[in-house]
């Protein structure tokens, strides 16, 4: 599996969209979202070496703009704000 096609994969695509680094990603993670991991933890989920919890793939989705079709699937709404 190509990391684009996975669940990490289109969420550093949708990071990388809004113009966030991965550090000012976990930034707004714990201010808007009030969700604290790791760096090294949210590297690996991008990375498909770690999964994610339901939990921080829904704030991640609300956070980034996208939808839970799009990270599962590849499929729906990524609009990119």
């Amino acid at each position: 599996m190509q990391i684009l096609q996975s669940v990490g994969g289109r969420l550093m695509l949708a990071r990388k969209n809004k113009g966030w680094n991965q550090l000012e990603f976990l930034e707004q993670l714990k201010e808007q979202k009030d969700i604290e991991i790791t760096a090294a933890h949210w590297s690996r989920v991008e990375g498909m070496k770690r999964g994610a919890s339901l939990e921080l793939i829904i704030a991640a989705a609300d956070l980034l703009d996208v939808s839970l079709d799009y990270l599962v699937h590849g499929e729906g709404v990524a609009e990119y704000a």
